[in-house]
């Protein structure tokens, strides 16, 4: 008897990645490249331990994985039985997956598998993985079980919210269950073991207890002693010229003798530190615009505590409006080039759209938005497995706690990600007691902050509505705001291999802004995209000589590629949209706003559970 038609959402529409064992493309990606000119080449070995999955890199997708109770329910039982229930129906759906498990593993016992698990996943980099049977047969046995596992989840098509929790579970299983993971299982143990006379067993354990302590009792990639604000990291000279119970606001030394007449304002993410785009010296986004001839403003967020749980989505608009002010007022431009930063982007759109709607978009020489979101209907974004009834409920908590605590967001994202967030450290710091690397971007991802509650849940709503692709459905201080009375050149980054804001998503921002947009996709991750500083880790973007069409998909055939970075692109875009330089002012702020301390400020240096 013929199989019945098959029900539900189709494969490619999934909100996961379809590679979760090691750093895949989501299925959205991979259909889009397919449609594509040949995709860009592989990141190189290099970018191994710039890991994607950042916590706090997206903001939604934290949100997301903490109301979904990843962490807390890593088994759904009443999805399993779902599951159960739908093979039943279509036993057929699990047999071609259960051969090919046999199959297999067949292979594995004769030694003649070309499964690789190396390539996809670090904990295996060691030669030995390769090179002995025994241990290559561990690895390559849990490679097959966990792809064949994976297989059956897709051909079950269940619905989308239990097919997430289902693959989230799956995933974490899957990782935990690595032989990587385990010191009698892992070759790389024992010659640990050997060349320490059995120390590196103490080491770990050690590392273990102490991990396990703090929240949020995961493998540290970081510890706070390895770099020094204002000295390693966050050190571009500068100061404190205006303070705020929600931010400060910090003027940066030009180091040239001229500078363009309009500044730049950065908005920072509200998730971490603002210091990602003020990473150690060579590898600053602020320094490297200095250098190119612009008054350069950050915003510091507050870390805020339960004292800040009325600050609201009003309260940030308000401050970056309140930025701007202070900068036409020091500088003496009337116009300000402005840079949003995941999260940050969000809200710097929405402040411009405020001041469009006040008549004042004029203010505004140009808008930079990285790797940021503002259409949340993609169907390869876990945000749309939001409900009312989740954001009611995930609200409600949020409430009465007053905030989201940094730790509980960069544990729900970690679990999102498991083999990068955790099991990878683990087997590094436990396992095989190696030292961390120490790495900037560790220590930022570490350095983690709250979430007022006031503004977390205004942005769930925000998320859950899909409001800002709505004209005049948010109401942001009491003006109605739509995207589409921002009319001022826009330059959008977006990174190929993200997954927590996947480029299609990034993408959609340019057919919701009134903007002239040049659209760039560069090569890497979420974290990656940002950091592409000339002459640093391999680079390459693509662009589209005119236009941005609805289609992703249409765009992406239209590309070429360039290598280098984007970041002297996007300066040779910014002079086109400036005036004429201007001798610099060699003191910061003005007699209004004047220096109050040094950069980085008092606000960065409070941690989340210090």
């Amino acid at each position: 008897m013929a199989s019945p038609p098959r029900t539900g959402p189709p494969v490619s529409a999934s909100p996961w990645e379809r590679s979760p064992w090691g750093i895949g493309l989501a299925a959205g990606t991979r259909a889009g490249l397919a449609e594509a000119p040949p995709p860009l080449p592989p990141i190189p070995d290099e970018d191994a331990p710039w890991v994607t999955d950042q916590p706090g890199a997206a903001f939604d997708a934290a949100l997301i994985s903490s109301a979904l109770g990843v962490a807390r329910r890593p088994l759904p039982i009443r999805d399993a039985f779902a599951l159960g229930k739908r093979l039943v129906r279509h036993p057929d759906r699990a047999v071609g997956p259960l051969v090919n498990l046999v199959r297999d593993v067949g292979s594995v016992v004769a030694g003649c598998s070309q499964l690789d698990p190396s390539t996809t996943d670090r904990r295996y980099a060691d030669s030995s993985w390769r090179t002995n049977r025994l241990f290559r047969s561990f690895a390559q046995g849990h490679f097959a079980a966990a792809s064949r596992f994976e297989e059956i989840l897709d051909e079950a098509e269940l619905d989308p919210a239990i097919d997430f929790r289902l693959r989230t579970a799956l995933i974490n299983v899957a990782a935990a269950l690595a032989p990587a993971n385990f010191l009698l299982l892992n070759p790389a143990a024992y010659k640990a073991m050997i060349d320490t006379g059995g120390g590196s067993i103490l080491t770990g354990a050690r590392r273990l207890v102490k991990d396990l302590r703090a929240p949020p009792h995961l493998p540290a990639r970081a510890d706070p002693s390895d770099f020094e604000l204002g000295v390693d990291v966050a050190a571009t000279p500068g100061a404190v010229v205006l303070r705020t119970p929600l931010m400060e606001l910090l003027h940066y030394s030009p180091s040239t003798s001229e500078v363009r007449q309009e500044p730049l304002l950065i908005v920072p993410s509200v998730v971490n530190k603002y210091y990602l785009t003020d990473l150690s010296p060579g590898r600053s986004l602020t320094e490297f615009l200095i250098a190119g001839g612009y008054e350069t403003f950050t915003i510091s967020w507050i870390n805020p505590d339960r004292s800040h749980r009325d600050f609201d989505l009003d309260t940030y608009i308000s401050g970056i409006v309140e930025a701007l002010e202070a900068i036409e007022l020091i500088t003496g431009s009337e116009r300000t080039h402005t840079l949003g930063v995941c999260a940050g982007g969000q809200l710097l759109s929405i402040a411009l759209a405020y001041l469009a709607a006040g008549g004042e978009g004029q203010r505004v020489a140009s808008v930079s938005l990285l790797v940021c979101v503002m259409d949340h209907s993609d169907p390869t974004s876990p945000t749309e497995l939001l409900s009312p009834r989740v954001v009611a409920l995930a609200t409600a908590a949020v409430r009465r706690r007053g905030l989201v605590e940094g730790h509980t967001l960069q544990g729900a994202l970690a679990w999102l990600r498991p083999v990068d967030s955790i099991w990878w450290a683990w087997v590094h710091r436990y396992v095989l007691a190696g030292d961390m690397p120490k790495l900037d971007l560790f220590h930022w991802s570490e350095d983690i902050t709250n979430l007022p509650a006031g503004l977390v849940v205004n942005l769930l709503e925000l998320t859950v509505e899909n409001a800002l692709t709505k004209p005049g459905r948010l109401v942001v201080l009491d003006r109605a705001v739509n995207l589409r009375d921002v009319t001022t050149d826009a330059y959008l980054v977006a990174g190929l291999t993200d997954h927590l804001t996947h480029w299609q998503s990034c993408y959609r921002t340019a057919s919701l802004l009134g903007s002239r947009c040049r659209f760039v996709l560069v090569r890497g991750g979420h974290l990656q995209a940002i950091l592409r500083p000339p002459g640093g880790r391999a680079a390459g973007f693509r662009t589209a000589s005119s236009g941005t069409p609805s289609d992703p998909a249409a765009w992406l055939a239209r590309t070429t590629e360039s290598e280098g970075s984007w970041w002297e692109h996007w300066l040779r875009w910014l002079d086109r949209r400036s005036s004429d330089l201007r001798p610099a002012h060699r003191e910061l702020g003005d007699p209004d706003h004047p220096p109050l301390e040094p950069a980085p400020g008092t606000y960065v240096r409070t941690r989340a559970h210090a």
